[in-house]
């Protein structure tokens, strides 16, 4: 007979994912082993977070333990502990293995890893769907938790032409957890470049978390951007006529209005002490 005798134990490398970091339901375990293995176990322990009373080890499979990089999937490691992670948890990944010669690899362990299953939410996203916007406004937002990424994309609907892409990516303090406004000037030095006057556009606020959980974008559609003030034209009366009961006050607009107001105001004459708007 043939007897190989077999002194090196296998080692575990390249393990991810690493240490302090968050991840989401998209996650996979990945190894790599310097030589085929007879067993091997890959064993989630909480150590903080949100509560999490049960046992959750998987058991290689022949696909496993062969010499080589491995990747394993949430959804396979979950089949194997025959249950869940729990989202908000904390927990120490451990890798271990031993050879067909029972060998035992130095287990591989990876600390605080946060396991985040729950997408962050955006609210209160303005302007508003067909709102008309100047030079003066914003972008606003409400992230219902920090995010490792986002933007804000104007995207042209109609109106003038305008073959620019408008994307906008979120600054460090654009991420936090809670309220945010971004003025028009910050969004086009995003940009790259300017939105356009009499352009129609949506605006779409997307982001993601640290764990690669996607938020619902949200996106507001039919925005108007007009940076022309209008104009007002023949005004009658005239400068230093003379009017009766009977007269009028008549003007021209360049275009439709939000407000506006005609006011007399007393310079000379007869006593007025009243405001006339």
């Amino acid at each position: 007979k043939n007897i190989v005798i077999d002194t090196t134990a296998p080692t575990i490398s390249s393990v991810t994912p690493a240490s302090s970091s968050t991840v989401g339901p998209g996650f996979s375990a990945n190894y790599t082993l310097s030589e085929a293995v007879g067993s091997g176990t890959i064993t989630f322990t909480r150590t903080g977070g949100s509560a999490d009373g049960a046992t959750h080890i998987y058991n290689f499979g022949n696909g496993d333990k062969t010499s080589g990089s491995h990747s394993i999937t949430r959804a396979t490691l979950e089949s194997g502990f025959g249950n869940s992670l729990v989202n908000g948890a904390v927990y120490t990944m451990t890798v271990s293995a031993t050879d067909a010669a029972s060998n035992a690899a130095t287990p591989v362990s990876k600390t605080s890893i946060i396991y985040d299953s729950v997408a962050p939410t955006i609210s209160s996203v303005t302007p508003a769907s067909s709102a008309t916007v100047g030079s003066g406004f914003s972008a606003s937002y409400t992230l219902s938790e920090a995010v490792a990424s986002g933007s804000i994309t104007f995207t042209r609907t109609g109106g003038s032409a305008d073959g620019a892409t408008h994307t906008c990516t979120f600054t460090a303090g654009d991420k936090t957890s809670g309220a945010h406004t971004i003025t028009r000037t910050s969004l086009e030095t995003g940009f790259g470049n300017s939105l356009v006057n009499g352009a129609v556009y949506t605006m779409t606020v997307s982001a993601t978390d640290a764990a690669s959980n996607a938020a619902t974008p949200v996106s507001k559609t039919s925005i108007t951007y007009d940076t022309t003030a209008p104009t007002i034209s023949s005004v009658t009366p005239a400068s230093s006529s003379t009017v009766g009961s009977g007269f009028s006050a008549s003007y021209t607009l360049s275009e439709a209005v939000a407000s506006g107001s005609i006011t007399f105001t007393r310079t000379g004459g007869s006593t007025d002490g009243a405001t006339h708007t």
